[in-house]
């Protein structure tokens, strides 16, 4: 009879360990599981964090985090657009088509690449379930910067991260 419990209960805990693993996997995306149309929506932002660290210092140069705003995505004739308010460090408005490519989508003005910033605009869509969406983007190049003195260089590496939920 012990023995006979002893299984039930190791079945129970085998079957739980399982359901968790499911279902923390269950948001995480690929290029190959990617299905945007789950964007569509009004998204509202958790976090929304940027930080630029010079490497060869190795000091955060620029620092910006935000928990307001909305992400707007829709879809007409088979192309997807946004609209955003929290990217921006004075928190004006953008609005624009949506690139996808896998589960990478790149943020464009919808005349072109406007902004003078689309590096950080492309953007792994890493989580995307009916009621969260997470996306990042790390990138480590080489800036450089004008001043009064000359042009200067550096290696610096951007992180950032968007957190939203319906």
């Amino acid at each position: 009879m012990k023995k006979r419990n002893l299984f039930m209960l190791f079945c129970i805990a085998v079957s739980l360990i399982g359901l968790t693993s499911c279902n923390r996997n269950q948001g995480n995306i690929t290029a190959e599981n990617f299905n945007p149309d789950k964007m569509l929506g009004t998204w509202k932002l958790v976090e929304y964090s940027s930080v630029a660290t010079n490497l060869d210092e190795n000091v955060v140069t620029e620092q910006i985090k935000r928990t307001e705003g909305t992400l707007l995505v829709t879809k007409k004739d088979g192309n997807y657009y946004y609209t955003e308010n929290f990217m921006n460090e004075n928190g004006k408005q953008y609005s624009g088509r949506l690139t996808v490519n896998g589960n990478v989508v790149r943020m464009a003005e919808e005349d072109g690449f406007l902004r003078t910033d689309v590096d950080t605009y492309e953007m792994t869509v890493t989580e995307l379930t009916d009621k969260k969406m997470e996306w990042s983007y790390e990138r480590t190049y080489t800036h450089y910067e004008s001043g009064t003195d000359g042009t200067s260089e550096f290696k610096e590496k951007r992180v950032v991260t968007a957190i939203f939920t319906k």
